[in-house]
């Protein structure tokens, strides 16, 4: 009995001495884009509520957050964690990933139902949703769009339609409130051919992407992958600029990834035995 306490103890032990490694003593000389560095992350951990949150977006100096079980919307406070407020917009469901535009935000379900809601957390709120066309088994993750551009895309992550190492993109039109039946002629593809030269590209590198926002001061597309654990950088047509594989220690389950207008990095982690958290990333041009 006393071997097995003193090993229950030891386990305990190594747990919170992994907790309090700085991600510099972590990981020494890992990759990263232009204007982030690791050293200077900082890590805030999530309240309970948001143990599996799924999606983040930036609202008005806070960050906006979903969780993939109920259709709830939570305010966070970026440097706290705090939850401020929240509100129901749906059932429960698998959501995924949120946009902001303007007053409204964006929501989408995996199976590629759109949610809005329009002034978010206020006594004016109006709510609807868009339904997705094309039949098949589908799996969605990733909703962005581009600043002064009419369509909002959704990238699959698994699409039986899609072959392997593409990922089709869809778009709606949020003035006509629909999504077109067929995706478009842009697809985000992480095949050997369409990946940057003189770079160390992971093997079979799949098109799962969780996460994606743009930049708001290079314009650029941020992609990011649970599965795989990858980090990638594409220009508008979504052909892959640079391609960053991730340190499982640190993004041990990304699934939302934000900006705030002046380019500091938001990344989202889903937690499992210890709590999510946001990773933040100062931005030094």
């Amino acid at each position: 009995m006393k071997t097995a306490v003193h090993f229950f103890l030891v386990l305990v032990l190594l747990e919170l001495i992994s907790c309090q490694t700085t991600p510099s003593q972590k990981i020494k000389d890992e990759n990263f884009p232009k204007g982030y560095d690791l050293n200077t992350m900082k890590k805030i951990l999530l309240p309970r509520k948001l143990l599996e949150i799924s999606g983040i977006a930036w609202y008005k100096g806070d960050i906006l957050g979903i969780e993939d079980e109920n259709g709830r919307l939570y305010r966070i406070h970026p440097q706290s964690g705090e939850i401020l407020e929240e509100m129901e917009f749906g059932k429960k469901g698998d959501y995924e990933d949120l946009l902001v535009r303007g007053d409204t935000v964006w929501i989408l379900r995996s199976d590629g139902d759109v949610f809005w809601i329009k002034n978010p957390m206020s006594d004016s709120s109006e709510t609807g949703q868009v339904k997705f066309k094309k039949k098949g088994t589908r799996d969605f993750e990733t909703l962005l769009s581009f600043p002064g551009k009419r369509p909002i895309m959704l990238i699959c992550k698994s699409c039986e339609w899609d072959k392997k190492q593409q990922a089709s993109i869809f778009q709606l039109d949020p003035l006509l409130g629909e999504t077109e039946k067929d995706p478009t002629e842009r697809r985000f593809s992480t095949r050997p051919e369409n990946l940057p030269d003189g770079k160390k590209i992971p093997k079979g590198l799949l098109a799962r992407p969780s996460a994606g926002a743009v930049h708001p001061l290079t314009g650029e597309v941020f992609i990011i992958s649970s599965a795989g654990k990858w980090l990638m950088i594409l220009d508008q047509e979504f052909n892959p600029k640079q391609v960053f594989k991730l340190n499982s220690l640190l993004f041990k389950q990304p699934e939302g990834l934000t900006f705030d207008p002046e380019g500091n990095l938001y990344v989202s982690n889903e937690g499992f035995k210890e709590k999510a958290n946001l990773l933040f990333f100062p931005y030094q041009p």
